[in-house]
């Protein structure tokens, strides 16, 4: 969906829907993208960035990558912690 398409969406809906979206016109918080297969997702977040002031581009594999990155912090300092009081390491 193009940006201005979720705009119009926004203002279409104080007319007809039976609740208007409680949402500023120039505020859009997220919109998910599906890519023809062809289209890598790093080159659409490019894209993106590129093409739209103010945007920034999330991939699945940014996601994921800082999910592993907290979740490796997290481990480490549970294991560290269980070693400074003497309790067996969890894995």
């Amino acid at each position: 969906m193009a940006i201005e398409t979720a705009r119009e969406m926004i203002r279409e809906s104080k007319k007809n829907a039976r609740k208007a979206l409680a949402i500023d016109d120039n505020v859009i918080s997220s919109v998910l993208v599906q890519l023809d297969e062809w289209l890598s997702t790093e080159r659409a977040a490019i894209f993106v960035e590129y093409e739209i002031s103010g945007v920034k581009a999330l991939t699945a594999q940014d996601v994921i990558s800082a999910v592993k990155s907290q979740f490796n912090i997290l481990v480490k300092t549970i294991s560290a912690s269980g070693r400074r009081y003497g309790l067996l390491p969890l894995f």
